[in-house]
């Protein structure tokens, strides 16, 4: 029994420690590569949801993490990095980091798009010390060619999230309780 309780706290521990200490300094090198995946999501994304087009062209700007890895064995964790880009440009890049404890197991791949719809979410986005998702996002999970919510989302919403590309045996793409800081 003792074996397995060490076994869990090392997990526990590991998974933390890759939250909390993602990989040092953003390389040129590291950036180029952020910004070929974010091309390749955002293809994806308008090729495979096509309503997504209009949210393209009127966000006031576009958080694209096109791969998130999420792992957990009762304690969990997720970890991508992304950028945020206005119009065609990047502006800044960023980590999302989720941390997580309860009946899961599992690993996971997806991508996620945060829309933000009015100049007040992208600004309070903008001036955030390690800015959470709140109760003003609202997602869509698209899976398989099918996808949930999107057609529903209201144009008063803030911030649209659409999580799409989910690949592993991990039950739960989510995007809530994740933290978004600037990646330096």
């Amino acid at each position: 029994m003792s074996t397995i309780k060490g076994r869990f706290s090392l997990l526990a521990l590991l998974v933390g420690f890759a939250v909390a200490f993602p990989g040092g300094l953003a390389s040129k090198d590291r950036l180029l590569e952020i910004e070929r995946k974010v091309d390749s999501a955002m293809a994806y994304m308008l090729q495979e949801i096509p309503d997504t087009e209009a949210l393209v062209n009127n966000a006031k700007g576009i958080l694209v993490i096109p791969v998130v890895t999420k792992a957990g064995i009762l304690v969990g964790g997720s970890y991508g990095e992304g950028a945020l880009r206005i119009g065609e440009k990047t502006l800044e890049y960023y980590v999302a980091t989720q941390a997580s404890y309860g009946l899961q197991f599992g690993f996971q791949q997806y991508s996620q798009v945060l829309f933000f719809m009015t100049e007040s979410a992208m600004n309070d986005f903008l001036i955030s010390d390690g800015f959470k998702v709140g109760v003003n996002a609202e997602v869509s999970l698209f899976n398989d060619g099918d996808y949930v919510g999107l057609d529903s989302l209201s144009s008063k919403t803030d911030i649209i999230g659409v999580v799409f590309g989910q690949q592993g045996a991990l039950f739960g793409a989510s995007i809530e309780g994740t933290v978004y800081d600037e990646l330096h």
